[in-house]
């Protein structure tokens, strides 16, 4: 081979790798000359005709109502399918005796949600007016109270009326509150709007001023269950108390567990295990104590929903003192026997709901 069939070799190499390397398929550039079934519209994007893909197959399927295939097989094609819009049913085994149904996501999230005035709306500081008592009253209704009644019946429940959803669908909602005076003022005016359909829900303190609005009190963010989905909530009662009256212990919904922000704390507040004793305060760690009362709380929960701490998927951990993570973390570890744990640990300021607390935990676990 000579130096120019060196030099053209490479040339076309680089060509090559420069339009097969990577091949983007436009949306408008499907193709629609592909088997089909009746009532099932088929249109290729990687194949092995058009990309050369020796075990793949994508692309999109309009499916009409009722439409069916009859029995078949893939052959070698490995299959993923991604449904959009509606309900597809399928069926395999011998006797096509097993079925599984394929939904569009079965969970609906709205990220936090504050009072922050949106668009053209009337607005104080940043701040929604429909959200603040009236200027000049001082009767006008507890500021708390007035923003969560804002955020509920102005944010979350028309998000919510978009995805086709309610405020009975939520799971699972996080508040922020910059003020800890408004922790019982907050808690009445949820429980009145959910009532005995209550998601799980962790109360979580942050500075003052430290939401988007300078001036807001609170922080909203929710993850409900669509309508006529797999994941419609079920209530979980293993005895465990929690901060707020009211307040749900855990919810199962599909093949998931939430849990509320759990504190070490019993029907008389804080137990005495996770307090320093006076009498040998250096013989004793407090959060420690904290954290194996509330992991044995969790495991409890999960117990209940037929699961367990093995199949915890996600933690979040909020401390008063971020120095007694490593106390915190170890309970976990021996818990775990040394798994990996899917968690976040975040300072927050004090105090969290129940006096003396200086850590709340907030899990999520698989429950098939």
């Amino acid at each position: 081979m000579t130096k120019l069939d060196d030099h053209v070799h490479a040339r076309d190499e680089v060509e090559r790798w420069k339009h097969d390397g990577v091949r983007v398929i436009p949306g408008d550039q499907l193709d629609p000359n592909v088997p089909s079934t009746p009532g099932m519209d088929r249109k290729a994007a990687i194949n092995f005709a058009r990309a050369g893909a020796q075990k793949l197959w994508a692309g999109t399927v309009t499916i009409k109502p009722n439409a069916k295939t009859g029995a078949h097989h893939h052959g070698h094609l490995e299959s993923i399918i991604y449904v959009v819009r509606g309900r597809a049913r399928m069926r395999w085994g011998d006797r096509l005796q097993f079925t599984a149904e394929a939904n569009p996501g079965d969970f609906i999230f709205i990220p936090g949600v504050t009072s922050m005035a949106a668009d053209d709306e009337p607005q104080r500081n940043g701040i929604a007016t429909a959200a603040l008592m009236p200027e000049g009253m001082q009767w006008g209704g507890q500021p708390i109270k007035l923003e969560t009644e804002f955020l509920i019946t102005k944010r979350i429940a028309p998000s919510l009326e978009l995805a086709g959803a309610r405020l009975e669908d939520v799971l699972h909602a996080q508040i922020y509150l910059a003020d800890p005076e408004d922790y019982s003022a907050f808690a009445e005016v949820w429980t009145r709007h959910f009532g005995k359909s209550q998601p799980t829900w962790s109360v979580i303190p942050c500075i003052e001023h430290g939401l988007a609005p300078y001036h807001g009190k609170i922080e909203i963010n929710v993850l409900a269950a669509k309508p006529g989905s797999a994941a419609q909530k079920r209530p979980i009662d293993a005895g465990v108390a929690t901060a707020f009256q009211d307040q749900p212990q855990a919810v199962k919904a599909g093949d998931l567990l939430f849990i509320s922000g759990l504190m070490a704390l019993d029907r008389d507040g804080l137990v005495p295990q996770a307090g320093v004793d006076p009498r040998q305060p250096w013989f004793s760690s407090p959060p420690e104590a904290q954290a194996q009362f509330i992991i044995d709380n969790i495991a409890r929960l999960c117990e209940a929903a037929g699961t367990s701490l093995a199949n915890v998927v996600r933690v979040q951990q909020f401390h008063t003192d971020i120095r007694e993570f490593y106390p915190v973390y170890k309970v976990w570890e021996r818990q775990l026997s040394g798994r990996a744990l899917p968690f976040s640990a975040v300072e927050v300021p004090s105090p969290l709901p129940v006096p003396g607390a200086t850590l709340l935990v907030e899990a999520w676990v698989y429950a098939p």
